[in-house]
C-alpha cells in the first residue's frame, strides 16, 4: 500500500527552499548521469574547477576576502596539530568513550575546541561553495535572503543550513567563555587538583575565541555583498546547465 502526502507549498513552489524545477531539466540532469560516456573520475575535477572559476567571478571585486578565507586554512590546521599533540600527551580514552585527561581542565577544554574546529570549518565550506553560486546577504536583511538568493538558482536549502550553522556557532563561542572561565579554579584550589591547568590548551582557546569573530566578520559580513555580483550570468548557466 502506498500513501501520498499533499503538501500544497511543496507543489506549488512557495516555501523558498527548492531548486525551481521543470520536466525538461530534470530529463536533462537524468540523462546527464545516467549515460554510458558519463566520465566518473574527470566530472569531480571538472566541477572543482568550475567551482575555482565561479568564486574568482563572484568575488572580482573584493579579492581581499580570497586572503582572509585563506588565513583561516593554517588557523585550523594549527588547531588541528595542536589538538592531536595534547590529546597524545596527556589523555586516552576510557573503556565506555570516556575521555580522562591528566591536566586539570583539559578533558573540557579538549572537548570544545574539537567541536569548534569542526563547525569553524563547516561554516567556511559551506560559505565558499555558496559564495561560488552567487549569494549574497546582508545582516539588514536576513528575513528575506533565502527568497533573495533563490531567484539565482542558489536552494534555500544550503542558505539555510549556512545561516543555523553560524546560529550554532555564536551558542558555541559563549560555552567556550563559560569553559575557560571555569577552569580558573585550577588555580585557586591547588591543594585539591594537584595537577596544573594545560596552558598551551587555555591560550590555544583564548586565541580561537578572539580570532573567529574577526574572521567572520571580514570574511562573511564585510565581505559579503546583497547582490552578489551580476545575476544575469548564473541565470544563464542555471538554464544552460543541463543542455
Amino acid at each position: 500500500m502506498q500513501q501520498t502526502f499533499y503538501r500544497p507549498d511543496e507543489v506549488e513552489g512557495t516555501h523558498q527552499l527548492w531548486w525551481p524545477s521543470s520536466m525538461q531539466s530534470d530529463h536533462n540532469f537524468a540523462d546527464n548521469v545516467c549515460k554510458e560516456e558519463t566520465p566518473l573520475l574527470v566530472q569531480p575535477l571538472v566541477q572543482g574547477w568550475k567551482i575555482c572559476k565561479d568564486i574568482l567571478y563572484f568575488t572580482s571585486e573584493r579579492r581581499w576576502v580570497l586572503v582572509i578565507w585563506a588565513l583561516e586554512v593554517p588557523v585550523l590546521l594549527t588547531l588541528c596539530v595542536i589538538l592531536y599533540l595534547e590529546f597524545e600527551r596527556a589523555c586516552e580514552i576510557l573503556p565506555g568513550g570516556v575521555l580522562y585527561c591528566q591536566l586539570c581542565g583539559q578533558s573540557s577544554l579538549l572537548a570544545w575546541n574539537s567541536v569548534w574546529v569542526y563547525m569553524w570549518s563547516l561554516n567556511l565550506f559551506v560559505y565558499v561553495l555558496l559564495i561560488s553560486r552567487g549569494f549574497g546577504w546582508s545582516l539588514g536583511s536576513i528575513n528575506c535572503v533565502i527568497a533573495d538568493n533563490r531567484v539565482k538558482g542558489i536552494p534555500g536549502v544550503g542558505v539555510l543550513f549556512f545561516l543555523l550553522v553560524s546560529v550554532l556557532q555564536v551558542l558555541w563561542f559563549v560555552v567556550g567563555i563559560v569553559v575557560v572561565i571555569s577552569t580558573n579554579h585550577c588555580l585557586t584550589d591547588r591543594l585539591a587538583r594537584p595537577t596544573p591547568r594545560s596552558a598551551l590548551l587555555f591560550w590555544t582557546t583564548l586565541v580561537a575565541l578572539v580570532l573567529y569573530p574577526v574572521f567572520y566578520a571580514l570574511g562573511r559580513i564585510l565581505g559579503a555583498s546583497d547582490s552578489s555580483l551580476p545575476s544575469e550570468k548564473r541565470q544563464m548557466q542555471t538554464k544552460l546547465q543541463y543542455q
